[in-house]
């Protein structure tokens, strides 16, 4: 089940749906990460590009409906299992530590 949105998320998704109208301030982008996990957001932060996020359709419908339509068909929270990082090279030049398996995506 999803947990309700915060009064910043909102404010946030709101926001959004608006078009970003001027700079987003640094609590503006973490609510719309959070919204992100949530999968009413999409939020694109690159080197080099300015930042922007739009809605999902999810975010239309919560926007146009002020609550989630029907938990059950929404994706869970997003947590994203990182990938660990690739062994460095150890300085003595013996190669990786024996306790460093590649995953499946390697």
């Amino acid at each position: 089940m999803q947990r309700p949105l915060t009064e910043l998320m909102e404010d946030t998704l709101k926001w959004i749906g608006e078009g970003c109208p001027g700079e987003p301030t640094n609590q503006q982008k973490s609510a719309a990460k959070g919204l992100q996990d949530r999968h009413l957001t999409v939020v694109t932060k690159k080197r080099g590009v300015p930042w922007s996020a739009e809605l999902t359709p999810a975010g239309e419908e919560y926007l146009r409906l002020g609550r989630y339509s029907n938990a059950s068909d929404l994706p869970p929270l997003a947590y994203r299992e990182k990938a660990p990082a690739a062994p460095r090279p150890d300085p003595r030049g013996e190669g990786p530590p024996e306790c460093w398996h590649p995953g499946p995506w390697d």
